[in-house]
């Protein structure tokens, strides 16, 4: 599982466990690693800052601690941020070279 913290760490496969099950009725239930809050699903705006531009989304899914305001993303959402920095940096170079 990738899990991308909201302080910009990326961990890939067991670096990191995020503590999950699910209840009797089908619901996931996680729990945050920095206070053991249980993590509740919303949406969040993420930003990173490079050296020749700046990415802000609004509204990524996202798992959020409600006590300590965590935030954790799920595969999809980090190959999504990661294919957007990829396209950006390649565009970005090319825009450089250009000029």
């Amino acid at each position: 599982m990738k899990i991308l913290l909201s302080r910009g760490l990326l961990r890939v496969g067991l670096s990191w466990r995020i503590e999950y099950f699910k209840t009797t009725n089908g619901i996931i239930v996680m729990k945050c690693i920095q206070c053991q809050g249980k993590l509740k699903r919303g949406k969040v705006p993420f930003h990173v800052d490079r050296k020749n531009y700046h990415l802000v989304m609004d509204d990524v899914p996202a798992w959020v601690c409600p006590q300590c305001g965590e935030v954790y993303f799920e595969d999809k959402a980090v190959d999504s941020i990661q294919k957007a920095l990829h396209t950006l940096d390649t565009q970005t170079m090319k825009f450089a070279k250009s000029a």
